[in-house]
């Protein structure tokens, strides 16, 4: 007796239409990265001063020309890009370290959900090799966080120490950023990795049954 394909189950509804548009923006996620990560290279790597993003704290009152005609207008900054005149050889290290991980990690992340929607439309939702491409990109999120903060340790510290740092009266003072978007992204992709095992162990026995 001949016996019925085994069928996939999917609980996204896809089309090949929504493929092709999550290829085409992954495919702008890579090549963004890319000319991100070639331009922070070569700042890093040039002669010039490096600008360097910091956190500060304190209500540190600034004026900005956001207003009519280009007019100043007071705001309130709580972080800075200033021009650090020299990195330190380890700072420099940490900064490339992250100049190229972080617009790596968004690629690889972008990819693999495009190859998972893609494997969503063919009805693999379900299987070890779409979890694994969720793993893939919470791994990926997860060690760019970790670039992301060790880098803002070190980088920090240097442009502190080659600034002169804050002054402690003025209540303003360069501290260490702890972004958690990043931190978030990766624990909700490791969540939907979790869930799709479960989905991948209850399709095996469901087709058991059949």
């Amino acid at each position: 007796m001949p016996t019925e394909p085994r069928k996939r189950f999917s609980l996204v509804e896809l089309d090949r239409s929504d493929v092709v548009v999550t290829m085409l923006v992954a495919a702008a996620v890579v090549v963004g990265a890319a000319v991100v990560m070639v331009r922070r290279v070569a700042e890093l790597l040039g002669d010039g001063p490096v600008p360097v993003r910091v956190e500060l704290t304190g209500d540190e009152v600034v004026r900005a020309p956001l207003g009519p005609g280009g007019a100043d207008v007071t705001a309130t900054a709580g972080s800075v890009v200033v021009d650090v005149p020299h990195l330190a050889g380890l700072a420099r290290a940490a900064a490339l370290v992250e100049a190229v991980a972080m617009p790596t990690a968004f690629a690889v992340t972008a990819v693999c959900l495009a190859l998972f929607c893609r494997r969503v439309v063919r009805g693999l939702a379900f299987t070890a090799a779409t979890t694994r491409l969720v793993l893939v990109a919470c791994l990926a999120t997860l060690v760019a966080w970790l670039v992301q903060v060790g880098a803002s340790v070190v980088v920090g510290g240097a442009a502190r120490s080659a600034l002169g740092g804050g002054d402690p009266g003025s209540g303003t003072v360069f501290v260490t950023a702890f972004p958690l978007g990043l931190l978030l992204v990766a624990i909700a992709l490791g969540a939907v990795a979790g869930a799709m095992r479960v989905g991948e162990r209850l399709q095996r026995d469901t087709e058991g049954l059949v």
